[in-house]
């Protein structure tokens, strides 16, 4: 009621004022977003910022800001394996940033990085080799070769070619991306996750050896990190690893240790996570190796219990009223 009797000079600034409070008070560096215990706050403010973005769009204000904001949103819905609203506001930001520029820019590869990642997570592998490839042109043609933002990207379109089972396209860029990395950051978490990465080529080749010792540094790095530490998710991504290469050597003591490691930070700091099904997947089948057959029963029943509590999950954005 009181927006319908407001003059359109006020409602806008209104609108720009709204986008404002919530950009300072939402969480900002990616690290603060990927950490669980700033996740209540940005649940409390997920429904402001649907209705405000969408004042915003609509009175053509504080764009830049938006397009932010709405990144920022992405990024903590994706953390949380939302992978499908994560990407439409992505998307959502992209088309306000090219909205108002004209041309590509740094701004826009940043975007299509996030957008190849949630897309690859879901399932879209062709949109997000085509979200990647783009980004990896802008900054070739803006950054110099050895740009740790270059880096980044060949990381992440490594993953998706390793997705499409192209396997010596993905360790090409992996490679790169380390050498860049490498250099820069050396032993930093980036430098894990491109480790880990590398270990999945490892294990497909089936060069358990390399792939365990792949894991292996990249645990240690991540562990031994102030903005992770052994009870982060990433840390749990790479212990479900080792756990599939420990079974792999027949290890499965070793595999039902790390696996139960990663299903119990997984839980506790994740929740109903896609990455969590994943997880019980393997643990139940080591169980069964084991012979734990009860074990792995119950792995499978909770498996099943969170596979039909994402399924039924309904959009966010029907948490925007008007």
């Amino acid at each position: 009621m009181l927006r319908a009797h407001l003059a359109q000079p006020d409602y806008r600034a209104w609108a720009e004022l709204t986008v404002r409070l919530l950009f300072d008070a939402f969480p900002s560096a990616l690290d603060d977003l990927a950490a669980p215990p700033n996740w209540p706050r940005c649940e409390q403010l997920l429904p402001h910022i649907y209705a405000a973005a969408a004042r915003a769009e609509d009175a053509h204000v504080a764009t830049a800001m938006t397009a932010e904001l709405l990144m920022r949103l992405g990024s903590y819905l994706q953390h949380r394996g939302e992978y499908a609203e994560a990407a439409s506001l992505f998307e959502r930001a992209l088309a306000l940033i090219e909205g108002e520029r004209a041309g590509d820019s740094l701004a826009v590869a940043h975007v299509l990085n996030a957008l190849g990642y949630v897309r690859r997570a879901g399932g879209d592998l062709d949109g997000a080799r085509l979200a990647h490839a783009r980004a990896l042109r802008i900054m070739h043609a803006a950054l110099p070769p050895d740009h740790e933002e270059v880096g980044r990207t060949l990381n992440s379109y490594g993953r998706v070619l390793y997705e499409q089972k192209d396997l010596t396209g993905a360790r090409d860029n992996f490679d790169r991306a380390l050498a860049i990395i490498g250099a820069s950051a050396p032993g930093q978490p980036e430098e894990a996750s491109i480790k880990n990465n590398i270990a999945r080529i490892h294990y497909d080749r089936g060069d358990l050896v390399a792939a365990r010792t792949a894991h292996e540094r990249a645990l240690v790095i991540k562990e031994s990190s102030p903005k992770f530490g052994p009870h982060h998710p990433s840390v749990a991504a790479i212990l479900a690893g080792l756990g599939r290469v420990l079974a792999g050597q027949l290890e499965l003591e070793a595999a039902k240790r790390a696996l139960e490691r990663a299903r119990t930070i997984q839980e506790d700091e994740l929740g109903d996570h896609p990455d969590l099904v994943t997880t019980l997947h393997d643990l139940a089948t080591v169980l069964d190796a084991i012979g734990q057959v009860e074990e792995a029963r119950s792995a499978r029943e909770r498996l099943e219990e969170i596979s039909a509590t994402l399924l039924a999950r309904p959009p966010r954005r029907r948490l925007l009223v008007d």
